[in-house]
């Protein structure tokens, strides 16, 4: 599928970082969201995204490898309580 003359797959590449938007559903059910996140995983794996439907959020996107690092970082930052 092509949009404004580029596929999906080449699309991410192009712009800002911020010029999309993970956290919108359509990419899902477009089934057109691993190129955004491929980029976002090279180019910025923690990514604070400024505007979205939702309000400002934190992307983390990494491989497989990092989960134990993410899993631990994310622990660390909750109460005692909800661990």
């Amino acid at each position: 599928m092509r949009i404004n003359g580029l596929q999906h797959s080449e699309k991410p590449w192009h712009g800002e970082l911020d010029s999309f938007d993970v956290s919108r559903a359509s990419m899902f059910s477009k089934d057109i969201w691993r190129p955004y996140f491929k980029r976002l995983r090279e180019d910025s794996p923690v990514h604070f995204h400024h505007d979205s439907a939702f309000g400002p959020y934190w992307s983390v996107t990494t491989s497989t490898t990092s989960w134990p690092w993410i899993k631990t970082t994310n622990n660390s930052l909750l109460p005692a309580a909800l661990r």
